[in-house]
C-alpha cells in the first residue's frame, strides 16, 4: 500500500469485500482496478484487505459522527452492520424492506443504517442508449437547432410509446441500487413469459393525452390508427381553434417515419413536426431529453405497479388508465415542469458535448 487509506477508500474495500464473496485477494484486485480508473495512487494487497476488515469489526469504524445529538440512535452491533451491507451488495437492486426482513430489523432502522451509518446512497436504475461519437455530434447540432427554433416557447406535444409487462419487468422507477457511487454496470433481466401491452401517450405543458392501447405490435398502420381515431379528436376537443399552433414531437421509430405516416402527419401539422426525416429533426437515441421518457412513463409505472404485478392484461390496462387519471388530477404541475425542462436539458446536452444526462 503506497499511501494511507482514506475513510472513503476503506469503505470501498468493505463494499468490494462483500460484493466478491468475502475473498480478500479478489477484493484487492477489484479495488486496485477501481483505483486506477479513478486515478488514485493507492494500491492494496490481500493483507491490507484483511486489516481493513478487522477494523470493520470495530463498531466505531463506520460510526464516526453518528450520535444521539443528530437524531440517530448509535448502532454498535457489527453483525447487524455486516448483515445489512452484505444484503444490499449481494442483491443489487434489492429493496430495503427485503434487507430488513433478512436481518430481522425494522424498515426504518435498516434505512438509517444504510443511509446514515454506512453512508450509502439509493441510486435509481438509469437505462441509457449507447452513443457513438457521431451520435453525440448529431445530438449537439439537433439541440442547437431546436433551441434556435425557440422550442421552449411553442406548444409542443411530446409523444412516445411504452411497453408494460404483467410481471412488472423493469420497474426502474422503484428500483434502487444502494452504493457509494452511481454504478455503471447494473442491468435488469429480460422478462421471458410475461404478457405485454403497448401504450401511446402525448404530453404538453397543460395537457396529457392517453393512454391509447395498441391492439398488437406497433406498426405504421396501427400508429396512424391511434393518432387518427383517438389522439386527434381529443386534441381538437382540448385546443379548439388553436390546433394550428401545435407542434408534434415523435422519435424516429420505423412506424413513425413510414412514408404513409409522414404524409399523414404533414397533412395535419404541416411543417410543425419534430422528428427524424422531417425539417426539424429530433436528436437520435435521446430518452434523456424526452419528457415521456424521463418523467411520464416512470410516474405511470410507479402507480401501476404499486400493488404488485398482474395476472391478465385487462387488469393491467385498468391500472394504467387509473394511473393516467391520477396524474391528470394530482400531478399536472409535474407534467408541466417536465415539459418546461426540455430546453434546459438541451442546453446541458450541448455543454456535455452530446453525452447523456444520466444524473438528471
Amino acid at each position: 500500500m503506497k499511501a494511507k487509506l482514506s475513510s472513503d477508500e476503506a469503505k470501498k474495500i468493505v463494499e468490494f469485500y462483500f460484493a466478491n464473496d468475502n475473498l480478500p485477494t479478489q477484493t484487492a484486485r477489484v479495488f486496485n482496478t477501481w483505483a486506477v480508473q479513478c486515478d488514485l495512487p493507492i494500491r492494496v494487497n490481500k493483507k491490507n484487505v484483511i486489516d481493513v476488515m478487522k477494523r470493520f469489526s470495530n463498531p466505531g469504524f463506520l460510526m464516526k459522527g453518528v450520535t444521539r445529538e443528530n437524531g440517530y440512535k448509535k448502532t454498535t452491533d457489527v453483525n447487524i452492520l455486516a448483515g445489512v451491507i452484505s444484503s444490499l451488495f449481494q442483491q443489487r437492486g434489492g429493496s430495503i424492506r427485503k434487507c430488513a426482513v433478512e436481518n430481522d430489523l425494522s424498515v426504518g432502522t435498516t434505512h438509517t443504517i444504510a443511509r446514515s451509518v454506512l453512508k450509502l446512497y439509493p441510486y435509481r436504475l438509469v437505462l441509457v442508449q449507447k452513443l457513438t461519437e457521431y451520435d453525440k455530434i448529431v445530438r449537439v447540432e439537433a439541440c442547437r437547432r431546436l433551441l434556435e427554433l425557440g422550442i421552449g416557447g411553442k406548444l409542443v406535444i411530446f409523444s412516445d410509446e411504452c411497453t408494460f409487462y404483467t410481471d412488472g419487468h423493469v420497474n426502474r422507477w422503484n428500483c434502487r441500487i444502494w452504493d457509494y457511487v452511481r454504478p455503471d454496470d447494473f442491468y435488469a433481466e429480460e422478462s421471458q413469459s410475461a404478457l405485454t401491452v403497448s401504450v401511446w401517450a402525448g404530453m404538453s405543458e397543460n395537457y396529457l393525452f392517453g393512454p391509447y392501447f395498441f391492439p398488437s405490435t406497433v406498426t405504421g398502420d396501427s400508429y396512424r390508427a391511434i393518432l387518427c381515431e383517438f389522439f386527434l379528436p381529443n386534441l381538437l376537443e382540448s385546443l379548439g381553434n388553436a390546433e394550428d399552433e401545435v407542434w408534434f414531437h415523435q422519435d424516429g421509430a420505423p412506424a413513425h417515419v413510414a412514408n404513409d405516416t409522414k404524409a399523414f402527419l404533414a397533412s395535419v401539422f404541416g411543417t410543425n413536426i419534430i422528428s427524424r426525416d422531417f425539417v426539424h429533426e429530433w436528436p437520435p437515441r435521446s430518452p434523456d431529453l424526452t419528457p415521456c421518457d424521463f418523467y411520464l412513463w416512470g410516474a405511470v409505472k410507479e402507480l401501476v405497479y404499486e400493488n404488485g404485478t398482474f395476472e391478465n392484461l385487462n387488469a393491467m390496462k385498468d391500472s394504467i388508465i387509473r394511473a393516467f387519471r391520477t396524474i391528470r388530477q394530482d400531478c399536472m404541475v409535474d407534467v408541466g415542469n417536465a415539459v418546461r425542462a426540455v430546453p434546459s436539458r438541451m442546453e446541458k446536452c450541448v455543454s456535455l458535448c452530446g453525452s447523456q444526462l444520466i444524473h438528471s
